[in-house]
């Protein structure tokens, strides 16, 4: 390129530099003067009020509904009041406790609970099944009024409230104890079922529903608080009876006993004699031969003699007269020779069998009975008897406390714990599969494990 050229290039290039240079000095000068050189690289929104103080901000509060409070304001009348802080725990349990006032007609008295009333109860099976029928009678009644109930070691079940029967008492030496009659009555078993119940203990009669059991006629023996008259036979008889000798087609009741022997087992048929007070009765005593759960002498009302009696137990009775005279086989019992016979003449023709009398070989066993004890005002729970263990042992509710001194009287089927109190009597059921009776003021009952 020639030097010329060179040198006109240079020259328009001054003169374009000159003008953007006058071109930027009047931009400057049209813009306002606030303007600051930083908000060309970072601008943000104008605010035209920018020169003007802002109001100051008042919160006004809304008009409250009837019946609030607003957080601030005083506390209206209709405000409840705000529950009073609770002393801690410790404090509490510092208190000491403020026993009820008992007013002057609430004093225990004709409205004291009374007592339960144990039966014991058999149900058909093999062996048969125990059960307990309980009563609770008041302080101030003579007949069962309240809770009544009926316990089987298998499960069945009554739960009723009696209002009125007939109980009779006899004194013996274990305490009183009582002869019911009891109506239908209608109630429930466990499960919620409806059933009923009826109960003449005097002829050894209870049905559950369609079900009929064998029920002791007297009640098991509670100590009264003031001892009276006790009857002529005071101190009932229990004995194995173990046919020995037979003759004549005698019942088949008796015919499948004969191979039981001195030694029964629990599911072995066994006969059993009882001989006890005649409760309401002219006669002096009342004996009961029963063989497979059949009554062969003593059934319905019958089984009334005059007995000889020593020292309130029965020593001997005799019955001279047939079944076709009076209900009832002849009976000759001599109990200080163990000595029965029982003999009758049936549609057959004419039987005899004797049996030796023994106390009960299957109760004693180290044993443990579980049920439950009640008491008159409704409290109930687990009841828990071992009478011949090394210690023997008593719980209620799992509290457990060993027994000082324990006395069996097999002869009777009694069992008797002594108390700070004194000789407590409990009373086995038959065959040593449950135990019953009065203690600490409730009503005590135990089965024996099943099978034995």
């Amino acid at each position: 390129m020639s030097e010329r050229a060179e040198g006109g290039g240079c020259l328009k290039a001054s003169l374009a530099i000159g003008v953007l240079m006058v071109v930027a000095a009047l931009a400057i000068e049209m813009m306002p003067e606030r303007f600051e050189l930083a908000e060309l690289f970072d601008p943000g929104p104008t605010d035209p009020y920018a020169d003007e103080a802002p109001a100051p901000y008042v919160y006004e509060a809304p008009t409250p509904p009837p019946h609030t409070q607003h957080p601030d304001a005083p506390a209206p009348y209709y405000a409840p009041e705000a529950p009073a802080a609770e002393p801690p725990l410790e404090d509490l349990l510092d208190e000491p406790l403020v026993e009820d006032v008992v007013a002057p007609d609430d004093e225990p008295g004709d409205d004291a609970p009374g007592n339960v009333l144990v039966w014991h109860v058999e149900a058909p099976g093999t062996p048969p099944v125990a059960c307990v029928l309980y009563v609770t009678v008041p302080g101030d009644d003579d007949a069962p009024r309240g809770p009544i109930g009926l316990a089987c070691a298998d499960g069945r079940s009554f739960e009723g409230d009696a209002d009125g029967g007939e109980l009779t008492d006899v004194e013996l030496t274990a305490g009183i104890a009582s002869r019911l009659v009891l109506q239908p009555l209608e109630g429930r078993d466990r499960a919620g079922r409806p059933t009923r119940l009826a109960v003449d203990t005097g002829r050894h009669e209870l049905s559950l529903g369609d079900v009929r059991m064998f029920v002791e006629e007297l009640s098991v023996p509670e100590a009264p608080e003031e001892r009276g008259t006790p009857s002529a036979v005071s101190e009932p008889i229990l004995r194995l009876a173990v046919p020995t000798e037979v003759s004549g087609p005698i019942p088949d009741a008796i015919a499948i006993v004969r191979g039981t022997g001195r030694a029964p087992r629990a599911r072995d048929p066994v006969c059993e004699l009882t001989a006890g007070p005649a409760v309401s009765s002219t006669f002096s005593c009342r004996v009961l031969l029963r063989c497979r759960g059949e009554l062969i002498y003593g059934a319905g009302t019958s089984g009334y003699n005059r007995c000889v009696v020593r020292g309130g137990a029965v020593v001997t009775a005799n019955d001279g007269g047939s079944s076709r005279v009076d209900t009832d086989p002849r009976l000759e019992l001599d109990l200080d020779r163990n000595h029965l016979v029982v003999s009758d003449e049936g549609d057959r023709g004419e039987w005899s069998v004797t049996f030796q009398l023994l106390a009960d070989p299957r109760v004693g066993p180290d044993v443990t009975y579980d049920g439950r004890f009640r008491a008159a005002d409704g409290r109930s729970g687990r009841f828990t008897l071992r009478p011949f263990g090394s210690p023997p042992v008593l719980a209620f509710d799992q509290a457990r406390e060993p027994l000082a001194a324990t006395a069996g009287r097999f002869g009777s089927g009694e069992y008797a714990i002594l108390r700070e109190s004194g000789r407590v009597h409990l009373a086995f059921g038959r065959g040593g599969r449950a135990i019953a009776g009065a203690l600490e003021g409730r009503a005590v009952w135990g089965f024996a494990p099943r099978g034995r």
